[in-house]
């Protein structure tokens, strides 16, 4: 029952927990300006300012650079995305797959 509080906490609240992972990203880079964002060609995405564009892991990469502003991407970025966007289906998947189960103990009795 734990994952699927979990999952029904991630697909509700997405913007809390976009938020949080930005904290945790500050928190690890040291950057206080970074901020998490969210398009539909890019995904999650890294935003830093011009004033911290040299300051990112080695390990985060470029995906777009504008004139105050540079878009970047991690591993976890891609992990991340597809657990929050997933989370209702995979929510509702495994609702039916419990309710499944307790009907099919219910028929034995």
């Amino acid at each position: 029952m734990w994952k699927l509080d979990r999952l029904r906490g991630l697909a509700a609240n997405q913007p809390a927990v976009a938020c949080e992972y930005q904290a945790q990203l500050v928190r690890e880079s040291g950057i206080p300006s970074l901020k998490v964002g969210y398009n539909k060609v890019f995904g999650y995405y890294i935003e830093v300012t011009e004033a911290h564009r040299d300051r990112p892991p080695m390990t985060w990469t470029r995906k777009q650079d504008g004139k105050e502003r540079r878009a970047l991407y991690h591993a976890g970025a891609e992990e991340f995305e597809s657990e929050t966007l997933s989370a209702r289906d995979r929510s509702i998947a495994l609702e039916q797959t419990l309710f499944e189960q307790v009907r099919q103990a219910c028929c034995r009795r």
